[in-house]
């Protein structure tokens, strides 16, 4: 079936296995879900690999016949769906070599049955990856705005924004009530120093006001800390978004190569 080995050609299977290598590597990405593993993929694939001439052609046959017809299990949301049927095709070729005229026409049966379920596969194949085209658009454009993320974050909103989820926000409230409570007393110790001061004294409005720098910077840490673990969620989710943006770019190419350089 040089249909499979002609289609495998033109659309480049190294550019194929990159597409899924890509979303593969995102681990933390939801496109990850592209990906679902087939116990039965892998397995066939090795025993289609090991596929080798028998002793006879009679069993050689229908070791193949066997083979053909379990590819119709195949999974089409794992990249060994296009391995499966590349290798299956090489057996046959193999075969048409290797075995005898009486064999040819069975051969021939077999290429056919076997090129029909690619097709059908290559159309599953291109309908799963367009439903998760339209789902990973769907995220992209539910991506929270970068720059507004960063502008809530110096407001100390940035984990409502982002929906960290409760405890995360309650946690944060908490931070900046305290935040307030040193930069009240901080304010309060600086600018009334000579009230708090029992005895007007160089020295004890010195100490006051040392106290205030004290409340002071124990409120700028707070702040500084609530700032960077808000950016840190930012800079992640910008992270995230640019990676859906480019796995789903990829995946579009992908389609689109699947779409014009098939031939049946």
């Amino acid at each position: 079936m040089g249909i499979i080995t002609a289609f495998v050609n033109q659309i480049g299977r190294e550019a194929a296995r990159d597409v899924y290598r890509g979303v593969k590597g995102r681990i933390n990405s939801p496109a990850t879900s592209l990906i679902i593993p087939s116990d039965f993929n892998t397995s066939f694939l090795l025993k289609v690999t090991a596929f080798k001439k028998l002793v006879s052609e009679e069993e050689t046959l229908r070791h193949l016949v066997n083979y053909v017809e379990e590819a119709e299990n195949t999974a089409v949301d794992n990249l060994d769906w296009l391995d499966i049927f590349t290798e299956l095709d090489n057996k046959i070729e193999f075969c048409k070599v290797e075995l005898g005229p009486s064999s040819q026409e069975k051969l021939s049966v077999l290429d056919d049955q076997n090129q029909k379920t690619f097709n059908l596969k290559l159309e599953e194949h291109k309908v799963y990856i367009t439903e998760n085209i339209a789902a990973m658009e769907a995220n992209v454009a539910k991506s929270p705005n970068y720059t507004l993320g960063i502008l809530l974050t110096f407001l100390c909103c940035n984990p409502i924004y982002y929906k960290a989820g409760l405890a995360r926000i309650v946690t944060t409230i908490i931070m900046v009530l305290i935040l307030l409570f040193f930069a009240y007393w901080a304010y309060f110790c600086f600018f009334n120093a000579e009230k708090i001061a029992q005895q007007v004294t160089a020295e004890r409005i010195r100490g006051v006001k040392t106290l205030a720098f004290l409340f002071f910077s124990l409120s700028f840490l707070i702040y500084l800390g609530i700032v960077y673990r808000s950016a840190k969620r930012a800079n992640e989710a910008r992270r995230n978004s640019l990676s859906n943006e480019n796995v789903l770019k990829t995946l579009k190419n992908y389609l689109d190569t699947l779409r014009s350089n098939h031939v049946l």
